[in-house]
C-alpha cells in the first residue's frame, strides 16, 4: 500500500506531532495578531495599538460557550461579533463553542455548521472549517494554513477538536 520511503516519513511526522502539539500549547499568544475575545469585549487600546499588517492577518478568538449561554443567545452573539470583527479588519476568527458534556456534542456544537451556512449565503463571511475537519489531511484545512501562515501554529491544527470552527471573515 506505501513504498518504504513514504512510512518512513508518515511515522516520523506521526512521532513529531506531539512535540509540536507541546510548543504550541506553550505559547500563551499565537502571534502579535492574536487577539483573545471573551463575551465581545474589546478594549480600545487593543484597537489603536495594532495595525493591521499586510503579512499577517488579524486574528481574533471568540469563547461562544462563555457564561453558559442558550443556543440562542450563543448565535446572536456570534453574528454580532461577526459584523464588529469584520469591522475592525480582523480576517480569521477562531471561535471556541465546546463540544457539549454528554460526549455527544451538545446542540451549539450541532447547530454552528447551520448557522455558519447561513451566514456564508448572506455573504456575512466567506468560509469556515469545523474543528474535527482542520488538520493536515483534509485539502480545506491545508489551503487554509497555506494562505493564513498563522494558522500553522494554531495548537488545534492537526490535533481535530471538536470544541472549535475556524472562519473566514
Amino acid at each position: 500500500m506505501f513504498d518504504k520511503d513514504s512510512l518512513e516519513k508518515l511515522n516520523a511526522l506521526k512521532n513529531a506531532l506531539p512535540k509540536e502539539q507541546e510548543k504550541a500549547r506553550k505559547s500563551p499568544a499565537l502571534s502579535m495578531d492574536y487577539v483573545p475575545l471573551i463575551n465581545a469585549n474589546v478594549s480600545k487600546k487593543a484597537d489603536t495599538s495594532r495595525k493591521k499588517n499586510n503579512n499577517q492577518p488579524q486574528f481574533a478568538e471568540l469563547f461562544l460557550k462563555e457564561g453558559h449561554p442558550t443556543v440562542e443567545e450563543a448565535f446572536k452573539r456570534l453574528r454580532n461579533e461577526v459584523v464588529t470583527l469584520r469591522k475592525k479588519g480582523v480576517e480569521l476568527v477562531r471561535v471556541i463553542h465546546g463540544y457539549g458534556s454528554s460526549g455527544l456534542g451538545g446542540e451549539i456544537k450541532h447547530r454552528i455548521p447551520f448557522e455558519l451556512e447561513l451566514l456564508v449565503n448572506d455573504g456575512r463571511i466567506e468560509s469556515f472549517i469545523s474543528g474535527e475537519m482542520f488538520n493536515c489531511f483534509n485539502s480545506k484545512a491545508v489551503d487554509l494554513v497555506s494562505r493564513f501562515k498563522i494558522l500553522k501554529k494554531d495548537p488545534d491544527y492537526r490535533f481535530e477538536n471538536p470544541g472549535m470552527t475556524i472562519i473566514v471573515l
